[in-house]
């Protein structure tokens, strides 16, 4: 699921970049770690999800970032932003805001 047009690619992208300047305690967001992750996930019988989105990194001009998860989250996220967006009576279908996930 790409996060690049939604309310998190801007902050998974500031994540990943924060991250990556951090040479202590680097954590992998590399796509293929991201799907390694996810086939354990189907492979415990969980529905699983890998949310990416373009990133600019201290050292790679352009990248993807990545990360699984179970779908199940996802969703429980995604309803909590839409009740957020509901009671802030933001309109995020206007084309000053990001879509939704």
């Amino acid at each position: 699921m790409s996060l690049r047009h939604s309310e998190f690619g801007d902050i998974f992208a500031a994540r990943v970049y924060g991250n990556n300047l951090q040479s202590d305690n680097r954590e992998n967001y590399e796509f293929a770690s991201a799907y390694k992750d996810v086939v354990k996930l189907v492979n415990q019988g969980k529905k699983g999800v890998i949310l990416y989105s373009e990133v600019v990194t201290g050292y790679d001009p352009y990248t993807i970032g990545a990360i699984a998860s179970e779908n199940e989250t996802v969703e429980q996220l995604g309803l909590e932003l839409e009740k957020k967006e509901k009671d802030t009576k933001m309109d995020s279908k206007a084309p000053n805001y990001y879509s939704q996930l």
